[in-house]
């Protein structure tokens, strides 16, 4: 390298090289997978990897066809929505964000001197799904009332225990702070859902 000094003379340095180092990186066999993993192979973590893949992609497409066919059945139903039933979605929307925002340590008041938004503007970009979303509950619930969709005690039971396992929480736990009512009423929508893909597939 060569610079020079305040003098304009040629300025040399000396640098002296200790070591060269080379990162190594373990090698991916049985034993590497043991101390990483639940699995005792590394054929077994493949395994798993791949079927949690598919379990992903699986799920995908299957949201996919649900909103395709709800789609579907939004087109072809007219409904006359009551304004305040869209601004209480959006009131919920805006809750759910501030709930996400609080487990994160912040919350919406934060949010906005962070980002200059307010509160209106926000409620205002939710209303278009707010809108979707209300239009797609009245529509599965119609679906249920006229087929006679209901939730039985068993329905109800098998949610509960579901909840239960994925939040790792004791069932009275849950049904203590679960509102019944409205666990319910989701059961009869998802009802009405499996009911027009029931339905679909036939034809």
């Amino acid at each position: 390298y060569h610079a020079t000094d305040l003098a304009g003379k040629p300025a040399v340095f000396k640098t002296s090289i200790n070591s060269i180092k080379e990162k190594q990186l373990p090698e991916l066999d049985d034993d590497f997978v043991k101390d990483v993993s639940e699995f005792d192979t590394l054929d077994e973590l493949k395994a798993d990897i791949r079927a949690r893949l598919m379990e992903r992609a699986e799920a995908k497409c299957e949201e996919d066809y649900e909103n395709g066919l709800v789609s579907a059945v939004l087109e072809n139903t007219v409904i006359d929505l009551p304004q305040c039933m869209i601004d209480t979605r959006i009131d919920e929307m805006v809750q759910d964000f501030d709930y996400r925002l609080r487990s994160q340590g912040l919350d919406l008041n934060t949010y906005f001197q962070y980002t200059g938004e307010t509160l209106p503007a926000m409620r205002k970009t939710f209303a278009e799904q707010a809108e979707r979303h209300v239009r797609i509950r009245l529509a599965l619930e119609k679906i249920a009332e006229l087929e006679g969709l209901t939730a039985t005690h068993e329905d109800v039971d098998k949610e509960i225990a579901k909840i239960a396992e994925m939040y790792h929480m004791d069932e009275k736990e849950v049904r203590e702070n679960m509102p019944l009512n409205a666990l319910s009423h989701d059961i009869v929508v998802n009802k009405s859902i499996e009911l027009i893909k029931a339905n679909a597939v036939a034809e």
